[in-house]
C-alpha cells in the first residue's frame, strides 16, 4: 500500500514538472502597432472633437479620409514623444492641457482605454513609423 501511494505521488510529481516544462516556453511579446492600426483607433477615441471644424480641432486634426494627414497634423503638433509622455497618451487618458485659444489648463476627457494606450505606447516605442 505504501509503495503504491509513493509511486502515485511520484507520478504526480513528473507529471505537474511536465506540465509545468510545456507551459514554461519563451514568452513571445505582442506584435507592436502599425499606424493603420492607431490610426483607426484614433478616429474612433478622438475623431469626434478632433475633426475638421470639432471643437478640438485647433490642437490636432484627426482626418476621416486621410491617415496621412492625421500623421502630419499630430508630428506638427509634437504630441509624439517619448511613449511615457506622449502627451497624445497622457491627455488622451484624462491628463491637463492648454487650449488652443489659450487660458487655463484644463482636464481632458478620458477618451482611451488602457488598451488603447499601451498600443500607442507600444507603436511610439518602436519609433512612431507611419508605414
Amino acid at each position: 500500500m505504501y509503495l503504491a501511494t509513493y509511486a502515485q505521488r511520484l507520478l504526480c510529481v513528473f507529471g505537474l514538472g511536465m506540465m509545468l516544462s510545456a507551459c514554461g516556453g519563451t514568452t513571445e511579446e505582442p506584435a507592436t502597432p502599425t499606424y493603420t492600426e492607431v490610426y483607426a483607433q484614433m478616429k474612433s477615441a478622438c475623431g469626434s472633437c478632433h475633426a475638421t471644424g470639432g471643437v478640438a480641432a485647433k490642437k490636432f486634426v484627426v482626418d476621416s479620409a486621410s491617415s496621412a494627414n492625421t500623421y502630419t497634423s499630430i508630428k506638427a503638433a509634437n504630441l509624439i514623444t517619448t511613449a511615457d509622455a506622449s502627451p497624445l497618451i497622457v491627455v488622451g487618458k484624462g491628463g491637463m492641457y492648454t487650449p488652443a485659444a489659450g487660458g487655463a489648463m484644463m482636464t481632458h476627457p478620458k477618451n482611451l482605454t488602457d488598451s488603447m494606450a499601451t498600443s500607442w505606447a507600444a507603436w511610439i516605442t518602436a519609433g512612431a513609423a507611419q508605414n
